[in-house]
């Protein structure tokens, strides 16, 4: 873990500083790692990068208090300090299908990680130019696989837009292909993946089309039904 918390530390010191939100931390995950790391099923949950509401202009760290004196702690204790709920509530549903969830309160406890970078920036990322993406992601993406390796999750949540599921680089066990459709006028597709981690280890990509918030149009009870559906019909890891 610490080799992952010094190269957080140097994506955060090498992202360009006209769009680093200042003050500021790298943000390595969100959630209880030692929770996580005792839960039967690890659930890992999939952004682009920090949000600039996580340093909010009037008291800046108090959702990360103490974290120049621990910073692990300061991550662990996320959700017990103050989170921004209006983003991290959109996942609570689908966790639930699958006995999970960020607040502790669960039989699981899932962790967030940000595929591109562990820096809030502003403009957030679809405000970014390519430069500036391509910066950010030079450190970020090797560091989300290095994280991931570490975390050995048994299932990876993502709701982001799909040309971006291109930077996720391990072996593919299984192409994508759907598993649960919701009937619409424009169908939404749940799509699956399995990938490996290492020798030992597989997980399971479940994939959703976001709408500014991580799969926004599906109502709660559609997304706790997915999680209960899928659970117990992923690959036997």
């Amino acid at each position: 873990m610490q080799s992952l918390i010094e190269k957080a530390k140097v994506a955060f010191d090498k992202a360009p500083a006209e769009i680093k939100v200042t003050p500021s931390i790298p943000i390595l995950y969100f959630g209880d790692y030692e929770a996580y790391s005792r839960s039967t099923t690890r659930i890992v949950t999939v952004g682009l990068n920090p949000s600039l509401n996580e340093f909010p202009e009037v008291k800046p760290f108090r959702r990360f208090p103490n974290a120049e004196i621990s910073y692990t702690d300061a991550l662990n204790k996320y959700f017990q300090n103050c989170p921004y709920d209006e983003w991290f509530s959109t996942f609570d549903y689908l966790l639930k299908g699958f006995e999970a969830g960020f607040y502790g309160n669960s039989k699981n406890t899932a962790l967030h990680t940000d595929l591109f970078s562990p820096v809030a920036t502003d403009p957030t990322w679809s405000g970014l130019n390519e430069r500036f993406r391509n910066e950010l992601g030079n450190f970020g993406r090797p560091l989300w696989r290095e994280l991931i390796k570490f975390l050995k999750p048994h299932i990876i949540l993502i709701s982001i837009a799909e040309k971006y599921c291109e930077n996720i680089t391990f072996e593919f066990v299984q192409r994508w292909k759907g598993i649960f459709t919701i009937p619409r006028s424009r169908p939404y597709v749940i799509k699956h993946a399995i990938i490996k981690i290492s020798e030992d280890s597989r997980a399971d990509l479940l994939f959703g089309q976001a709408a500014q918030k991580p799969f926004g149009t599906l109502s709660n009870e559609i997304k706790e039904t997915i999680g209960k559906t899928l659970k117990n019909k992923l690959s036997n890891w």
